[in-house]
């Protein structure tokens, strides 16, 4: 992992560099119930540059860089996320009555509710017929 912690004091992390066994790291360590979103999985460039960094051989090895957050943050995250079928089930209402194609597509790859209702008490099912 490489996490990048928060700015401005507001860090759960303390700086242990010093004891690192590289040389060049920045290590930290982060108190227990720190809150983390994953920002990226690194490709393999990133992992290269790794490699050259930390000489070790990062083959099979999966590389996750992550932000440190607040955990009202994080809350807000899992909460936004918990709704991400109901928001895409109404949208998709939208997009059948439109005949927007590439729309319906995109919305019937992720997360959807079939039973979302928009305002008018339309689900996606009726807005298909």
């Amino acid at each position: 992992f490489m996490v990048n912690a928060l700015r401005g004091g507001r860090t759960r992390a303390r700086g242990i560099s010093a004891l690192s066994a590289f040389g060049k790291e920045q290590e930290v360590l982060f108190r227990f119930n720190t809150w983390f979103k994953v920002k990226q999985r690194l490709g393999q460039a990133g992992k290269k540059f790794l490699e050259s960094q930390l000489h070790r051989n990062l083959d099979g090895v999966e590389v996750f860089e992550l932000d440190e957050v607040t955990e009202e943050d994080a809350l807000q995250g899992i909460q936004d996320q918990a709704m991400e079928p109901q928001r895409n089930g109404v949208a998709l209402i939208t997009m059948l009555r439109t005949s927007d194609q590439g729309g319906v597509r995109k919305l019937l790859g992720g997360p959807l509710d079939p039973n979302a209702k928009d305002t008018h008490g339309t689900t996606p099912i009726i807005a298909a017929r």
